[in-house]
């Protein structure tokens, strides 16, 4: 769906510019005439910093499972084919950056000659600007046909300003019924400046930057209309694939042309065996007719009883009843195996993506007929683990192509492998054997691989549905958590594990607006918690993943702005913890989380969309998966001129051999890191929120039992917290690990750890949280803990009814962590962070067991104000 730059037709055009640019100077007046109010729709925006990240989305309407159209990213170099006849190259991508000013500068001078390569489609109404683009304003309205991508260009500094699609439907006064707004972080428009907007299908717009007036100001609300996808066979992706995660692009599904293949069952013994009959033609007598004389018997007038020498013929019967001698031609049939290729999600010619134990793999043998004799084959594979037959797969009898063709599953013959091939070290034989052997000169061909299926540690998931009440300005309101699993099915397919292994939780209450950043670093951080206070080390293996409803059946809280974030983890770290929108029962939530999980495993963006963070070791344009992929889910085959890394801003997503080697190394060295760590002690759960200019801020801190981080943060962190005494004298000096999660819109960075408290009779009074910089150590804040005692015991009640337990607390204006064991303490589930009011009301569907106790921990305060329920 993405318009790659056609820097020819574009440089054609320039030429063409120069000649008209006399008359476009004399519209600069009109601008104030045309312009018309309008709604944007939230983009993305670049960023400085390459920190985590967050995702934006589009305008989408409608109840749950809803297919969410959306605008494209500001730079989209690569576009997604509507046949697989045009699928552009990742030639043509900017520059491996998506830095478009600079790349344009070089690639788009309008002095090059350009002969164009796309004949344009039929028109129904001509790609043209909306109104009159203004001095200082940062949009420009683009008008033409339902789906078509457009470029817009700023041909007086030779720069492609954005790619985008015409998807949304237009209001009164516009010359098209579909328009697109242009405003992924455009610079301020210049007077005097020439833009260019150029369609897919060969049309072209002009026109002059006017003087400014004032900015309009947008008054109607635009809904994008839903892209649905069209006739896929037999797999049918949902069409609202998220453009890399912060915008999702409705993606027409390029599946559609993608050949079905329906791998041929291991149980193939149907397959005749052919015991060549020697040719015996040789040894069978040939009969020459003799030819009937008799026509030849003059006609004789008989001499009475002297024609005794009128011969008597008796004919000699044609018994060489059509029975010859075949001449078998010494021709050997020229059949090769060039290569054997196996796949479980995408893979490069020489099999260099890892392969996983005990996961779905698809073999396909590269075979040709070299001469074309269209001579049917059987192609067989046999494995071997340590000199043990592992047995023989058969394909059906066929031809085989005198050419191959890597993007067409067809053209090689291809073996889903048996449960019991994938595990170890398996050599793989691939055998040609001809159908009929008709000479001897015909022999077997064979060709060899040794694949390794590795163990790789299940991905653990902790889905934890979000009760969320809104109170922002769309849509205040409830809405309910949804305990569902719509995000492994995906993860399962594109990611190098066997299994995920998902468990959800009991909900958690949040409250805030997450149309805006500060409640998203705050849901991030109460993440954080409740995976130490359930009882789980900071850095062990399990992911847990806020998920967040937009709907609530009545009405849809979220429109456009931040669907997702999670932190970036360092490589001897693993801060598995992220966010993300439910979307409904379809991929694009199952990509969204892939995406999240992927920056908890430690990859930043790949170049596609204008993301802040690019890994600058991607080494694929424009973000392209770079090797084929395969789906298990659809048995498509994704060809990467067309699929997009998952860790991009574009789509359709997939993910490159370059990000599954690089998540199966964290997996492998991450996946079975304990989940509880070093030991368990008293120690003070410290988390610190900075803002850009460093201010910080410090939440309630709690004291309780809790599992080391299980990784230390470095001792040269410049960041520390120190435990002081009464007086202040230092009782601790502990290092803080800074956590990136950063975006346009959005700054997460937090100082998130738990300390254990010093041994020995002093009381710790206070604690403080220093920087230090350049050697000098800077006090950014000071936090007392509340020591003085409590003026009467804590008290508390427990009320169960059938459905739910009620609890009440004493203190209530004082934040309280609350959590549940059914185990006497070996697990927990937290069921509430930073509460007040001193109320709680749990739904006892949650509750393991009939006989657990509830914990209600106060904040700030060092000796332990825990007060117990029990059931």
């Amino acid at each position: 769906m993405y318009n790659k730059l056609q820097s020819t037709r574009f440089l054609k055009t320039a030429v063409w510019v120069s000649l008209v640019i006399v008359l476009l100077s004399g519209i600069w007046h009109l601008g104030a005439g045309m312009s018309q109010p309008y709604d944007s729709v939230l983009a993305l925006e670049a960023g400085d910093e390459p920190l985590s990240w967050q995702l934006y989305l589009p305008l989408v309407t409608g109840g749950e499972g809803d297919q969410i159209p959306t605008p494209t990213p500001s730079h989209t170099p690569f576009p997604v084919p509507t046949t697989p006849t045009s699928i552009p190259t990742a030639t043509s991508t900017p520059t491996a950056t998506d830095t478009p000013t600079a790349t344009h500068t070089a690639t788009s001078t309008p002095t090059a000659t350009y002969t164009p390569t796309v004949t344009p489609t039929p028109l129904l109404c001509h790609t043209q600007f909306a109104q009159q683009p203004l001095a200082n304003q940062t949009f420009v309205l683009v008008t033409g046909d339902y789906g078509e991508t457009v470029n817009l260009y700023n041909l007086t500094t030779g720069e492609l300003m954005g790619t985008s699609m015409l998807l949304q439907e237009s209001p009164p006064g516009f010359a098209c019924d579909y328009f697109t707004n242009f405003s992924n972080s455009l610079p301020p428009l210049v007077a005097g400046h020439i833009l260019l907007v150029e369609s897919e299908n060969g049309t072209s717009d002009l026109t002059v930057v006017a003087p400014s007036n004032p900015t309009p100001s947008p008054t109607f609300t635009t809904t994008p209309t839903p892209v649905t996808a069209t006739s896929t066979p037999t797999f049918t992706p949902i069409p609202v694939t998220v453009t890399n995660t912060p915008t999702f692009t409705p993606v027409p599904s390029t599946a559609t042309n993608t050949p079905t293949f329906t791998p041929v069952p291991s149980t193939a013994t149907n397959t005749p065996t052919f015991t060549p009959v020697p040719s015996t033609a040789t040894n069978t007598p040939t009969f020459t007719p003799v030819p009937s004389t008799a026509t030849n018997t003059p006609t004789f007038t008989p001499v009475p009883s002297t024609a005794t020498n009128t011969p008597t013929y008796t004919p000699v019967p044609a018994t060489a009843t059509n029975t010859s001698t075949p001449t078998a031609t010494a021709v050997p049939l020229n059949f090769v195996i060039d290569h054997i290729e196996v796949t479980q999600s995408v893979q490069t010619l020489s099999n260099d993506a890892p392969l996983v134990a005990n996961r779905s793999a698809l073999v396909r043998v590269y075979a040709r007929d070299m001469d074309n004799s269209g001579q049917q084959v059987v192609l067989s594979l046999t494995g071997v683990r340590a000199g043990v037959p592992l047995g023989t797969l058969t394909a059906d009898p066929r031809s085989l192509p005198q050419t191959l063709d890597r993007d067409n599953l067809a053209s090689t013959v291809n073996f889903t492998l048996p449960a019991a091939w994938l595990t170890g070290e398996v050599s793989l034989t691939a055998t040609i054997s001809p159908l009929i052997q008709i000479n001897t000169n015909q022999v077997t061909t064979s060709y060899s691989e040794i694949v390794a299926f590795n163990d790789v540690p299940a991905l653990r998931i902790m889905i934890v549905p979000i009760d969320y009440t809104h109170t922002g300005p769309t849509h205040p309101g409830f809405y309910p958590a949804q305990s569902v699993d719509y995000i492994s099915d995906w993860i399962e397919r594109a990611f190098p594990i066997h299994e995920a292994e998902v468990t959800i939780r009991a909900p958690y209450a949040f409250t805030g607006s997450l149309q805006g950043g500060d409640s998203w670093s705050t849901l991030l951080n109460d993440i954080y918690s409740l995976k130490v206070a359930d009882g789980y080390s900071a850095n062990s293996p399990v992911f847990y993943y806020g998920f967040i409803p937009i709907n609530n059946g009545t009405t849809q809280w979220f429109s456009s702005g931040i669907a997702g974030i999670g932190w970036v983890s360092p490589p001897d770290q693993a801060w598995r913890e992220s966010l993300g929108l439910n979307l409904g029962q379809n991929d694009n939530t199952g990509i969204l989380a892939g995406h999240e999980i992927g920056h908890n495993m430690g990859r930043w963006h790949a170049p596609c969309g204008n993301p802040a963070g690019i890994d600058p070791d991607y080494p694929y344009a424009g973000a392209s998966i770079g090797e084929f992929g395969y789906d298990f889910g659809g048995g498509a085959l994704l060809n990467p001129d067309v699929y997009r890394d998952v860790m991009s801003y574009c789509g359709p997503e997939w993910t490159s051999d370059y990000t599954y080697s690089a998540l199966y190394v964290d997996q492998v060295t991450k996946g079975n890191w304990p989940d509880q760590a070093g030991s368990e002690s008293e120690r003070l759960l410290i988390r610190v929120q900075l803002d850009e200019a460093d201010q910080i801020a410090l939440r309630p801190v709690y004291h309780l039992p809790l599992w080391a981080d299980g990784v230390v943060a470095s001792d040269a962190s410049p960041y520390r917290v120190q435990l002081l005494d009464g007086p202040g004298n230092v009782l601790a000096d502990y290092p803080l690990t800074l956590r990136y999660a950063e975006e346009p819109g959005i700054v997460v960075r937090s100082l998130l750890g738990n300390v254990p408290l010093p041994q020995g009779e002093t009381a710790v009074a206070s604690l403080r949280i220093i920087h230090q910089t350049n050697g000098e150590t800077v006090v950014l804040t000071e936090q007392w803990l509340n020591q003085r005692a409590l003026t009467q015991a804590m008290l508390g009640q427990l009320t169960e009814t059938a459905a739910d337990i009620q609890l009440t607390w004493s203190y209530g204006n004082r934040p309280a962590i609350v959590r549940y064991t059914a185990d006497d303490g070996a697990t927990w589930t937290t069921l509430a962070i930073d509460h007040l009011g001193g109320a709680l009301t749990v739904d006892k569907q949650w509750l393991d067991g009939d006989n657990g106790r509830f914990e209600i921990i106060l904040a700030n305060g060092t000796n332990a104000n825990i007060l117990t329920l029990e059931r």
